[in-house]
């Protein structure tokens, strides 16, 4: 081993002692042992918004689990092993697999978060998103994200063309995994699922901290709630259409979008169906 490898992991183990030694002072958890928190989102939901406000509240550290898989996803076992001794949150994009759930409650992850939002909503924020990719990132970095191959030129299209690919290519991905994740959530061998919404999240983010803490049994003290700045969210919770979701679309858009949500998911959360449109457009 030559001298600069040995200082290398000299210093790597170093620096993880100091790590170790300072974890329970940067985050205390409020002197409590509380219980991992793990938050499945579907994407563009404000759910880095809810991370951070979970953590501040709460004092408690960003739990890191390895992802990996040959054919599909799976966990790393040490590390879901390390998050479900809890005093941490993750949030992640999860595929909906039942062994990723058997593999929470045996690792003791009793409790999880499932968040979504109105997939016309969402499609719209996530076009914005993969837009904003591009732009620092360059094509590849869209691919990424789709997870498919983009057109060669699809940074120069218009926003309506560029949402309607998205509507085309994308939305319907995105209305399965809510779908596929719901029935998940009632396999008797998982964990315990609360399933949230964007649409309650944005009416009072306070009222959504206090839902989630309460679900996990964390009491919350006198002081305790902490909100980040509203900046955090600018592109997701508190950025505020001019214009409605149908009016983003029109209304030949809309209605293919609305057609791919079932009526009974429409149904459970008050999304409106494509019978709305007309009310929709008249709406001051």
């Amino acid at each position: 081993m030559t001298l600069y490898k040995r200082l290398y992991r000299a210093i790597e183990a170093g620096d993880r002692w100091v790590l170790n030694a300072l974890e329970p002072r940067a985050f205390p958890a409020r002197g409590l042992k509380l219980p991992p928190i793990f938050i499945v989102a579907l994407p563009k939901t404000g759910s880095v918004y809810i991370q951070r406000a979970l953590r501040s509240t709460l004092q408690i550290q960003r739990g890191e689990i390895r992802l990996g898989g040959i054919v599909d996803i799976t966990f790393d076992w040490n590390s879901l092993v390390r998050f479900s001794r809890g005093n941490a949150l993750t949030r992640v994009h999860l595929p909906p697999r039942s062994h990723l759930l058997y593999a929470l409650r045996q690792a003791g992850v009793a409790k999880i978060v499932l968040h979504l939002r109105d997939p016309r909503s969402q499609i719209i924020s996530w076009t914005r998103h993969v837009d904003r990719s591009i732009a620092q990132r360059g094509l590849a970095s869209g691919m990424l994200d789709c997870q498919q191959v983009l057109p060669s030129d699809y940074a120069s299209w218009s926003f309506e063309s560029r949402l309607k690919w998205q509507v085309d290519n994308q939305l319907e991905g995105f209305v399965k995994w809510t779908e596929n994740w719901l029935d998940l959530s009632q396999l008797q061998q998982g964990p315990e699922t609360l399933v949230t919404s964007y649409e309650d999240f944005s009416r009072s983010p306070a009222d959504y901290v206090r839902k989630v803490c309460s679900f996990y049994n964390i009491p919350l003290g006198q002081g305790w709630l902490r909100l980040p700045a509203m900046a955090i969210g600018s592109n997701n919770i508190f950025h505020k259409e001019a214009k409605s979701p149908v009016e983003i679309m029109g209304p030949d858009l809309y209605e293919q979008a609305s057609a791919a949500i079932p009526a009974t998911l429409a149904q459970r959360f008050g999304w409106l169906t494509s019978a709305s449109v007309k009310l929709d457009m008249q709406a001051p």
